[in-house]
């Protein structure tokens, strides 16, 4: 690693327009710098509707940590595992119409868990990719910008994003080649976030997620197996689309992209209920499987889980991108049971008796119904495809 004096840093700074920690007296400025360029800001998205503006950012989840202080503070060997990393890249317009399919970045090309259950990922509504640190590189977030602009096609949008380092780097490369998409780069303001998705879009999903990830660890404790051991991939990226398609309301996504490009300050988004419930299953781990329980905050917000925009990250991410990767890296520690292929006649199978069930109701669901009917179609004409396509090799055999 080279050594670089002060006097080549100073200069190095604002030639590469590198920011740092505001100093004290400088941060009044830089805030009412900020309130400044978020007015112009302002005046820009009034040109758009809301359907049409968007955010993007990403988190990091440690999805093998179980809430346990010790593991936490200590560096204990035989549980480094719960330091598994895997990284979601999000992205949604201002009225929650619209939320793409979340980028997952994990270390294996192609893990077991997915193999052994013969799923692909695509259709569980993300797109996967993956690194030594499972981290979002300039090369994937490039790629996932073509993309982006590649789905806005026939459109004019907006997409605000804050000025990570890789991203600007990405962004200043490729700006010119995207048709269909407008960048523009929130300002920065040591006291509100202007990043919708950080004002808590995010934080709720996660809770959402890790109420999903208590359950299983509970489950998991009463079968007398430790959680960490068994807890694939697959799971984690199951529960992160539930949550982020299902679970996270439209309200949420509404009230944080108002308060963050009004200029309000964070305030906590997660519902009275899911904070009970996550209180109420820490507390029943407390009492049997784990000593010393992390409080609620801790456990929802790890300091190792947020992404800084610092020196070490961009390290991380630069050494990610350029590094030579394993032969094949895998999240998974367990040998995973193979699952059989489904046949089409199985599905058939479960599906009349999950609509026999709903018809059997007092009021049944006539949207479930109806969903059920279109899939049992769909199924009976791949079957006859399937069957058709067979008949004619057997032909010529």
């Amino acid at each position: 690693m080279p050594k670089f004096r002060n006097s080549w840093l100073q200069r190095f700074e604002p030639l590469q327009n590198t920011r740092g920690n505001s100093r004290r007296g400088q941060a009044g400025r830089a805030t009412t710098d900020a309130e400044e360029e978020m007015g112009r800001i302002r005046q820009v998205i009034k040109q758009y509707s809301p359907k049409d503006i968007f955010n993007c950012d990403e988190t990091s989840l440690y999805w093998k940590m179980v809430p346990d202080q010790i593991l936490a503070n200590q560096s204990i060997p035989v549980r480094e595992k719960v330091k598994t990393r895997i990284s979601f890249h999000f992205c949604v317009n201002s009225d929650g119409s619209e939320r793409l399919p979340v980028w997952v970045i994990g270390t294996a090309k192609k893990p077991r868990a997915f193999q052994a259950a013969g799923i692909n990922i695509d259709n569980l509504g993300c797109h996967w990719r993956y690194n030594s640190n499972a981290c979002v590189t300039a090369k994937i977030f490039e790629e996932w910008l073509f993309w982006f602009d590649k789905q806005m096609e026939g459109r004019h949008v907006l997409l605000l994003m804050d000025n990570f380092s890789s991203h600007e780097i990405t962004v200043k490369d490729i700006s010119s080649r995207l048709k269909n998409t407008l960048i523009v780069w929130l300002p920065v303001n040591p006291r509100i976030n202007y990043q919708p998705l950080d004002q808590g879009i995010i934080q709720t999903w996660k809770a959402y997620w890790k109420r999903q990830w208590l359950f299983y660890m509970m489950k998991e404790y009463s079968r007398g197996y430790d959680p960490a051991n068994t807890v694939t991939v697959l799971n984690v990226v199951r529960w992160a689309m539930e949550a982020w398609q299902l679970d996270l309301s439209n309200e949420v996504i509404k009230t944080c992209f108002a308060r963050a490009l009004a200029g309000q300050a964070n305030k906590e988004m997660i519902s009275t209920q899911l904070s009970r419930e996550l209180k109420l299953a820490l507390d029943q781990l407390a009492t049997s499987h784990i000593r010393d329980i992390m409080t609620l905050e801790e456990f929802l917000n790890p300091a190792d889980e947020q992404i800084m925009d610092t020196l070490e990250s961009l390290d991380n991410i630069i050494l990610s991108q350029f590094a030579p990767k394993a032969a094949e890296p895998d999240e998974d520690d367990e040998v995973l049971e193979v699952l059989p292929k489904v046949s089409a006649n199985e599905a058939l199978a479960c599906l009349y008796k999950l609509r026999l069930y709903e018809e059997q109701q007092p009021v049944g669901n006539q949207q479930i119904l109806k969903m059920l009917l279109h899939y049992e179609q769909s199924l009976v004409e791949k079957k006859m495809h399937s069957q058709h396509q067979t008949d004619i090799r057997n032909m010529f055999s």
